[in-house]
């Protein structure tokens, strides 16, 4: 750990300096506050520029700030902005700093009222939009309008240039040969997509250096970084500034040395061809070898059997790549470029057919004939083989490479285009080449602030250090970062940028460092100073970080919450594989989780506005490294009925919802323009084909009035009861859908709300400013870095890279445990002019790119655990077979000399998983645990993943269904809804008077669930209240209808016949009080298959256990029994009588979807309900035919279901 003393950025001496500063800000530790302090004190007090003998106060549109997204500009605008208002509402008592004696008040709220009245001409830009500032206004794009584009098309296009024109005139006669060993013919497959394997790979090589500008390694062989500096620092001037970066490069000898390579290859390739076509029996022409049991199947068979006795198969592929091979053995003359793909798979093959432990399968194979010796022979020249290979490929796609790059130079150029790169470089040039425009930017900009330092890269540092580090440069530049959180290499950030900058900074500036966190709390950070600060991790680079006090920090645990320990680690060591132990994690962390929910409370706020409230699974974070493996852990919190959501990129900001809500927010503004727009929203909905014939709303119409309702709320910025109208008076939560999609939709819509809502009240921002941010947040520049907000609520689970600048009470780490260990077809890894990339892979590379990725992982380790503020789980591996280099190399050493070391705070190892068991009080093991600071856990491992699935009542009944049987989503949608496509007739002896004009068909249901979810159950035909509900929905589902008396009576009865009409034993729903019931209950369960089967009577036995889901409509007590009851609507011909309705609940099995829901409801109140006994308590199911009710038709339309005819047979 660091003991280098730095100043204190928020020293009023710090912050009026106007000395070059770079700053540090550890995770938590305020970083965007400071800069808010920062410019605030600038524009109230100034800064002592240096050689000035006063301070120089800047106004607001001398202070430039660069951060990296326009999604944290915008943010950062707002806060500024909103600072500065502050001030000037507070005065000085609002500063975070105390001012220097004599500092005059007045003029500061003299200056800030300036400022903020001048905020519009603030400088607040992302890089690009600093570099394309910088072109506009200072003239370098002369008479050219350039154009910023970002098109992989123009790459794409590129490459099909130089097949068609470069390389026939460059390689001649040996293009075929070197295009079928760089894989141009070779079409794949793969997760993200198909393609040839040629175009994939130069297409991610030209992203690399065009996207990421990071520039390809072209020296020769393994170079030292001093050697390499020399070689190429000719280069970088040339290169770092160059639009065009082709132009001084010599490519002769480059082709020269590729031709040399592709006539060894063809040697060495004709003479093992020669060789394996003596060992090849002609005889095996025919196609029946490819099967199985034929001749050269058991010779195969045989083959494998040398390596390992208890091999007893052969696959198909590597007997068809075999044979391939040797049936075209026979052609004459020989093409290498033909042949190397058929003896490139066949080798391929073979290796993974013959794979040992022991020895390399060449070494294990006896005998020179036959097709043991012709594998052997295959094995060995392909091991001579590879090699050059490999060289040449590297060098091949580097040649490939550089004239690509110098086409597209080209194109770009006459087009008048730039990519971002591209516009980073040239300013770049510009900046050096020019002395005048860096002077014209430094007196336009003496004040300057780059956020976000560690994710920019040389190429921008280079453009600042030649603005504003020269001799007597009037003017001031502070940078912000942290290097340990520089984990977006893959997108281009150099970490080496910082480094830079921090050398050039401490010659002749100063270096500050926030060193208060207040995010976490101090027993956490004791654990964090202690881990980051070993030698295997951050060493002395790692500065130690306190905590604020507790009414500076968001969250803190009540006083009467027991958390345990704050860092608890779970050694994952006897768990074979990834899955196998992320499955095992998954179900310590579900443990863990049904622990704390319910059993513990938070205090949320700050300075003395703090709120107690229970701990929730919103609070709780699970982080992983890769997308696949937060889906397992998914399955396994799913299994525990935990609610939780994956955090995907594609999340909440881009889905329908959010449009919708842009929608809305658009038409405040411009009602005419976006009227129609809006009424296809589910705020306003009317069916697609009515859109066209809507009439002009006048200012009596519900949605004119409804908007103007909410426009005069959005003015005044009334922004809760805004977002509280958004749901009141819209129909916004009306189900219109199936379930599942319902529950999808309202889950996204309810969190965008929340997130905007948190948003325009937190800034108390303008309806302008509002939709700004909506629309930024649904239309970045930059969606792969924008943070998303996850699509349901619950436990979230995101990547490492998701979480950045996140922050959670509780969070669960579970990095990568295996992998890691292959080489890529691209090298990344630090020279001393930056970050490169190299296709040649050399042993010194690839080391240098191993020790680059082991620095990155340490990065995202410290971004992983630093989200937690009050309790963090480590999940890890310190020893087992193939595990990760970052768990081996890191994680292991960090955390076993962490609990080797006496502590005083009773640190345990080996200890049964807090997670694994409930706490009880009183024992002793519980006591230690909750003094202790740190616990680590050895859980014992589960291996044996059954086959489950996850089923509805509907989907249950699918799989039932015969074979082949079909049904139209419309009949889907009646059967989860309770209802059928009868005929529209009203007769049958038994049918009521108000049926005959009640419609039949989805809509109809749709709108009658919605009217009994929004139902006070007492209201009577002819209540006010009533009528105005169903008018509401009867609007949205009949708005043809609405004027129609008869119809609306109609709808009116039927709801008062179900409400008021004697249910069981004399009482009816009205009676049931609205605290003894619960609508739309969703479960979600794991179960045994046998005992779902038996309930359903669906074969399940090839499935060791479901998962089951489903809504009930209505759950309600009455004389202390629980009942399920579901509304049906369906139209029964017949009439209502028992009989009737009997037919109908066989017809569409509901006694099925009975016995599903009152299983549900009897696990549910077993693990709710103390002395919970399922003879006394539960009194079976309704199936209540709403249209059939009728008080003077006792019985009819009420369907009950005693427990014992619901119990399992």
């Amino acid at each position: 750990m660091s003991s280098s003393v730095s100043s204190s950025p928020y020293d009023p001496a710090f912050l009026g300096s106007g000395q070059h500063r770079i700053i540090e800000a550890s995770a938590g530790t305020g970083k965007t506050h400071f800069i808010e302090e920062q410019i605030l004190y600038w524009l109230l007090m100034g800064a002592h520029l240096k050689g000035a003998a006063e301070p120089s106060v800047p106004e607001i549109h001398e202070i430039l700030v660069l951060t990296f997204t326009e999604k944290a500009t915008g943010e950062l605008k707002i806060r500024i902005r909103q600072r500065l208002q502050r001030f000037l509402e507070e005065g000085t008592k609002s500063l975070f700093i105390q001012l220097p004696e004599g500092s005059d008040e007045s003029s500061m709220m003299r200056r800030a009222r300036r400022a903020l009245q001048r905020f519009d001409s603030s400088c607040i830009f992302t890089i690009h939009g600093y570099c394309n500032h910088i072109i506009r206004t200072m003239g370098l794009a002369g008479d050219a309008d350039f154009r910023i584009e970002q098109n992989p098309q123009f790459r794409q296009e590129a490459i099909s240039e130089i097949i068609r024109r470069h390389l026939p005139q460059q390689l001649q006669e040996q293009l075929p040969l070197a295009l079928s060993l760089a894989g141009f013919f070779d079409f794949r497959k793969s997760y993200f997509g198909e393609g040839f394997h040629f175009d994939q790979q130069l297409m991610a090589l030209m992203e690399h250096i065009g996207e990421e500008g990071l520039p390809l390694d072209l020296t020769e062989g393994a170079l030292s970084d001093a050697e390499e500096a020399s070689t190429t620092s000719e280069s970088d001037k040339s290169d770092q500034g160059s639009m065009d970066r082709s132009g001084h490069r010599n490519l002769s000898g480059r082709i020269a040395r590729i031709r040399q390579m592709l006539l060894q290859l063809e040697e060495l390739l004709l003479i093992s061809l020669d060789t394996l076509h003596g060992l090849w029996d002609s005889s095996r022409k025919d196609y029946s070898q490819l099967q199985k049991n034929s001749e050269l199947y058991e010779e195969l068979l045989a083959v494998r059997k040398q390596i390992k006795s208890r091999n007893r198969t052969v696959s198909t592929d590597w007997q068809r790549a075999i044979w391939l091979l040797g049936r075209n053995l026979a052609a004459h003359p020989r093409d290498a470029a033909e042949f190397w793909p058929w003896l490139q798979e066949a080798s391929l093959e073979t290796r993974k057919a013959l794979a040992s432990d022991v020895d390399s399968p060449e070494n294990l194979l006896s005998g020179d004939s036959g097709i043991s010796g012709f594998c052997r022979t295959l094995l060995l020249a392909y091991n001579e083989l590879e090699p050059l290979h490999s060289a040449f490929y590297e060098a091949f796609l580097e040649l490939c490479s550089l004239q690509v790059d110098g086409i597209l130079s080209e194109w770009k150029r006459s087009n008048r285009s730039l990519e971002f790169q591209d516009l980073l470089r040239y300013v770049d040039r510009e900046v050096k080449g020019r002395p005048g425009l860096a002077k014209n930017l430094r007196e336009r900009f003496p004040f300057a602030v780059i956020d976000e330092f560690q994710d920019t890269d040389p190429v921008q540092w280079s453009i600042f250090q030649n603005i504003y580090l020269v001799p007597h440069p009037g003017a001031s530049i502070t940078v912000v970062g942290d290097p340990k959180q520089s984990i977006y290499g893959f997108r281009g950030a150099d970490i080496s940028a910082y480094e830079m900058a921090r050398r050039a900074i401490h010659k002749d500036g100063l270096e500050g460092r926030l060193g208060i966190s207040f995010r976490t709390h101090q027993p956490l950070l004791d654990s964090f100073n202690r881990i980051f600060a070993h030698s295997a991790w951050f060493g002395e680079a790692y500065h130690s970080v306190e905590s604020a006090s507790d009414e500076q920090r968001k969250w803190k645990w009540a006083p009467e919450s027991d958390p345990g320990p704050a860092l608890e680690v779970h050694d994952l060591k006897d768990s074979s594989n990834q899955k196998q132990r992320m499955f095992e994690t998954g179900r310590i962390i579900a443990g863990d989780i049904e622990n704390m929910i319910g059993a513990l409370d938070l205090l949320e706020g700050r300075q003395g506005n703090e709120k107690k409230r229970p701990l929730q699974y919103e609070d709780m974070a699970i982080l992983v490294s890769r997308n696949k493996d937060s889906q397992l852990i998914q399955r396994v919190l799913r299994q525990h009925s935990i609610p939780c959501s994956i955090y995907k990129e594609s999340g909440l900001y881009t889905s329908v919802p959010a449009y919708e809500l842009l929608v809305l927010l658009n038409t405040l503004q411009d009602f005419h323009r976006h009227y129609h727009q809006l009424r296809l929203t589910s705020y306003f909905p009317v069916p697609v084909a009515s859109v066209a014939k809507l009439q002009e709303a006048g200012s009596e119409h519900p949605v004119v009035q409804t908007m103007d309702y909410l426009r005069e709320l959005a003015l005044g910025g009334r922004w809760p009861e805004f977002f509280r109208g958004l749901l009141d008076r819209t129909f916004v939560l009306q189900k219109r859908e199936t379930d599942h999609i319902y529950e999808d939709r309202i889950s996204v819509t309810l969190q965008l709300l929340e997130e905007f809502s948190e948003f325009a009240i937190s800034y108390r921002v303008s309806l302008e400013e509002l939709i700004e941010y909506v629309q930024s947040s649904a239309y970045s520049s930059d969606p792969g870095l924008m943070r998303q907000k996850r699509e349901k609520s619950g436990v979230s689970i995101m990547t490492i890279h998701a979480s950045k600048g996140l922050q959670f009470p509780v969070v669960f780490s579970a990095m990568q445990f295996t992998g890691g260990a292959n080489t890529p077809d691209i090298l990344r890894y630090q020279s001393e002019q930056g970050m490169r990339l190299s296709l040649q892979k050399s042993e010194a590379r690839v080391q240098r790119h191993t020790e680059e990725r082991l620095a990155e992982d340490r990065r995202l380790g410290y971004v992983a655990l630093t989200r937690a503020a009050l309790k963090l789980f480590v999940f890890f591996v310190s020893d087992a077979n193939k595990i990760h280099p970052f768990q081996k190399q890191v994680m292991a050493p960090v955390f076993g000399d962490f609990f080797s070391k006496p502590n005083p705070l009773s640190i345990l190892r080996n200890a049964p998983s807090f997670g694994s068991h409930r706490k009880t009080k009183g024992t002793d093991a519980v006591s230690t645990s909750a003094e202790s600071t740190f616990l680590s856990d050895v859980p014992e491992l589960r291996t044996d993943f059954e086959k489950q699935e996850l089923h509805s009542f509907s989907s249950l009944l699918r799989r039932g269904a015969p074979a082949g049987e079909s049904r139209s989503l419309e009949e889907k949608l009646g059967e989860l809804l309770g209802q059928t496509r009868s005929e529209d007739s009203a007769g049958g002896a038994d049918s009521v008077g108000q049926e005959s004009i009640l419609p039949a068909g989805i809509n109809f249901g749709l709108m009658v669930h919605s009217i009994l979810e929004d139902l006070d159950f007492s209201w009577k035909a002819g209540n006010p209240e009533l009528r105005k509900l169903v008018t509401k929905h009867a609007l949205r589902y009949y708005p043809d209808r609405i004027a129609d008396a008869s119809f609306l009576e109609g709808i009116e009865g039927m709801v008062h016949n179900t409400m008021h009409t004697p249910v069981l034993d004399g009482w009816s729903l009205a009676s049931i009080p609205e605290t003894d019931r619960l609508a739309e209950m969703e479960f979600f369960a794991a179960e045994n298959a046998e005992s779902i089967a038996s309930l359903s009577g669906v074969d399940l036995s090839s499935l060791s256990g479901i998962y089951l889901r489903g809504f009930v409509d209505l759950i309600f007590r009455k004389d202390q029994k629980y009942y399920v009851l579901d509304w049906k609507t369906n139209r029964i011909a017949a009439g209502y009588d028992r009989q009737s309705m009997a037919e109908e609940m066989l017809r569409h099995r509901y006694h099925i979807q009975a016995k599903i829901y009152f299983h549900a409801l009897s696990a549910w109140l077993s693990s709710r309900m103390p002395g919970f006994d399922a003879n006394s308590h539960l009194g079976g199911a309704l199936y209540l035919f709403v249209r059939g009710m009728d008080s003077e038709r006792p019985g009819h339309g009420i369907y009950h279901l005693g427990p014992e005819d619901l119990r399992s047979e």
